[in-house]
């Protein structure tokens, strides 16, 4: 059975994976007003690979908005997680944990250690 972060993880891998397929193989254009707007999602095309369908100016901003979101969330996490690895070990790493992993000749046993007698 997976753990909850390992299923945490796997399900943001997929997740970035299906984005990052969808942002890179749809990729498309829409001239509006003079302006051309490229972005990328599934769409049917015709003969010349033009888009048969359009978009109105609020589906413009729901997709611009949701890119820049999960873009934004993904550097974040991911940056954090290692600004987060960093300090935890610049601020942990004279503990006494570790101290004791790197020198273990420190831990005292419970137990004398064992005495032949001739």
């Amino acid at each position: 059975m997976l753990t909850n972060r390992r299923t945490f993880s796997l399900f943001f891998l997929v997740f970035f994976i299906f984005y990052y397929l969808g942002t890179v193989l749809f990729i498309h254009t829409h001239t509006i007003d003079g302006k051309v707007v490229t972005h990328s999602h599934p769409y049917q095309s015709d003969a010349q690979g033009n888009p048969l369908h359009t978009h109105s100016t609020a589906e413009f901003t729901l997709i611009r908005v949701l890119s820049q979101f999960l873009t934004l969330t993904f550097f974040t996490f991911f940056g954090l997680k290692k600004v987060f690895v960093y300090l935890k070990n610049k601020f942990y790493s004279n503990s006494e944990a570790n101290a004791l992993s790197i020198y273990p000749h420190l831990i005292y046993s419970l137990r004398a250690p064992p005495e032949f007698c001739l």
